[in-house]
């Protein structure tokens, strides 16, 4: 009955009943967990609406408002904890409809937030200008769920995560309320709907930071030992005449798994990615022999990114590093810790042995660099897992959790400022959007 109401209330907005439909926009990557594959595999929406545009979507929360249909806001799908699953059926709400450049200018650009990522970017380097930071995912990730969903990415060696200020101008947010509200957050308010999962509004539009223009050179660095690698990252990201996109660590073990750099890297070597623009080509070639490193490959990304038979170095970062594990082994999953030293990752690696492959993003970080490590574990079991997790966290390095699916239970040292709380109390009173990723959100009327 109520599933009807919401539909006759949207009117002619788009909707899709298709079953194999629905169970493709029900799900994202959250099958890196095996914890998560087990408790998402079978849930699914009921219906899936496809808005046009910010009006559309105001009539999505109206009727949602009216009628207690929950929403799932989604973007390209491409998150790995669970985010546009929906916990409670109801309507999934695919908003890549919502793809349009409001507003271009040097410096900075609003954009609806269904936009693909590598789409915005296409468009912004026709006016010179690029993205400080994306996910390794952009050619089908949003922009809005990149914010809803996200930290940082490719660029965050130089500019942080999107939490650091500057990295996000402006968000666009609906109430979903009978008579909806369009809110306007402005910087640092944009942590209100960072990373809560769709649950604190639905964005519609966002404004965001660019800058010129760089022809970025992919580099791959070689070391036979790990502890060298490191080295390297580190004395990179001190590097404050090297311009960077990225520097991201992989073991020899698990850089075995990268195929198509497989004539590059030797057997057995860690490897370091790295983005630089050209003029920082020498000084890491300088700061890799001194660390006992070698250049292996040189060249130009956007002639990778050309090339079909080509991989972009990108992805070998971030969870495209798990993913390349996870497509050709069964049996291993992931976690995500802040490392604060080297000596706390050698340390780790020493007590863990082979039943981690170690994987470490170089991140800005509180005004610094951060090692941001996603190790590559094999799978042991729950019990196995709580271990590995504390033994982490004994050693100093905490652990935002990927194989749960509420906020606040996966968030940790990525938790955002801010009262999302009492946002999301303000702009869904009902508890509609996303319901259950909110562990803490109670209805103000419940009982």
């Amino acid at each position: 009955m109520a599933l009807s109401a919401f539909l006759e209330r949207l009117g002619d907005v788009p909707i899709s009943r298709d079953p194999a439909e629905i169970r493709r926009k029900s799900k994202d990557y959250f099958w890196f967990s095996p914890v998560l594959a087990e408790e998402l595999q079978h849930l699914e929406a009921e219906v899936i609406v496809t808005p046009r545009d910010r009006a559309d979507l105001l009539r999505v929360a109206a009727a949602s408002a009216a009628s207690g249909v929950p929403l799932t806001a989604r973007g390209g799908g491409t998150g790995n904890y669970g985010q546009c699953v929906p916990l409670a059926g109801g309507a999934v709400v695919d908003l890549t409809g919502l793809a349009r450049i409001r507003r271009l200018e040097a410096g900075a650009v609003e954009v609806e937030a269904g936009i693909a990522m590598f789409d915005l970017e296409t468009r912004l380097r026709a006016e010179g200008q690029e993205l400080r930071m994306f996910p390794t995912t952009w050619h089908t990730a949003t922009l809005g769920g990149f914010v809803a969903g996200g930290t940082g990415g490719v660029g965050s060696v130089h500019w942080g995560g999107l939490r650091e200020p500057g990295n996000l101008l402006a968000a666009e947010v609906i109430t979903v309320e009978e008579t909806p509200r369009v809110l306007t957050l402005k910087g640092q308010q944009c942590n209100l709907v960072n990373r809560t999962f769709g649950t604190t509004g639905l964005i519609s539009a966002l404004t965001i930071p660019t800058r010129a223009a760089v022809d970025w050179q992919d580099m791959l660095v070689t070391f036979a030992e790990l502890a060298d690698a490191i080295a390297f990252g580190q004395a990179l990201c001190r590097a404050q005449g090297v311009e960077k996109r990225l520097v991201s660590l992989s073991c020899g073990a698990l850089a075995g798994y990268f195929r198509p750099f497989a004539g590059q890297i030797p057997a057995g070597h860690a490897v370091v990615a790295v983005m630089v623009a050209p003029a920082g080509c020498l000084a890491v070639e300088e700061l890799a022999a001194a660390h006992r490193g070698a250049v292996a490959l040189q060249r130009a990304n956007a002639a990778a990114e050309a090339d079909p038979d080509s991989l972009p170095i990108y992805e070998i970062a971030f969870n495209h590093a798990t993913q390349h594990v996870l497509r050709r082994a069964r049996g291993y999953t992931y976690l995500q810790s802040l490392c604060p030293s080297a000596e706390v990752l050698l340390a780790l690696r020493a007590r863990l042995g082979d039943e981690v492959m170690w994987h470490v993003e170089f991140i800005g970080f509180d005004g610094g660099h951060a090692m941001n490590t996603l190790p590559v574990l094999r799978w042991g079991g729950r019990q196995r897992l709580a271990e590995v997790i504390a033994l982490f966290e004994a050693e100093g390095a905490p652990v935002a959790n990927p194989h749960v699916v509420t906020v606040e239970d996966g968030s940790r040292y990525k938790r955002l400022p801010g009262d999302q709380l009492g946002f999301k109390q303000a702009v869904d009173p009902a508890g509609l959007l996303n319901p259950g990723k909110m562990r803490s959100f109670k209805r103000a009327d419940a009982a």
